[in-house]
């Protein structure tokens, strides 16, 4: 085994901060990155290089398959069941019937007349039925002049306290 020979501290370092550029992500143009350094180098890190991109390209292929998953579970759609890893299927499972419970209670309350809005600990608004919020839109331009900076767009996720 070859060992690399640096003709300098200055190079070694180099090295170093070659191969934290490819770890972060900013990766670069490798010629770049191993100008000047020993002819050893670059083989190396263009073995990093290609292991990393390998494993971003691996990273963004589950990405996708549990974004497609959680869309499906959105849409109330069964098949998310067969695509399931086996390890999430329990946790997943959980989640579904969660999303079911909500859906439920979102249909039961924008059957009522009653203007319910629900917050929760941080004062956040995170729900407004139907009814709620065609009250809202239709006192929008009085807000407006009561309030000055009343976004109706912007309420959902924001502080009731504005």
């Amino acid at each position: 085994m070859k060992l690399f020979k640096f003709q300098s501290d200055q190079q070694f370092v180099r090295l170093g901060h070659a191969v934290d550029s490819l770890l972060s992500g900013e990766g670069g143009n490798l010629d770049e990155l191993i100008q000047g350094m020993p002819e050893m180098v670059r083989p190396m890190l263009a073995k990093i290089q290609d292991r990393l991109r390998a494993e971003e390209a691996a990273a963004q292929i589950e990405r996708q398959r549990f974004k497609t998953l959680i869309e499906q579970l959105g849409k109330d759609d069964a098949q998310w069941r067969t695509d399931c890893p086996e390890a999430l299927l329990a946790p997943v499972e959980s989640l579904a019937e969660k999303i079911k419970v909500l859906r439920t209670r979102d249909a039961a309350l924008n059957l009522v007349d009653s203007k319910i809005m629900i917050a929760d600990n941080n004062r956040v608004l995170n729900y407004c039925n139907q009814s709620a919020n065609r009250l809202l839109e239709e006192s929008k331009s009085e807000l407006t002049k009561r309030l000055g900076n009343f976004r109706l767009e912007e309420m959902m996720g924001g502080s009731i306290d504005r």
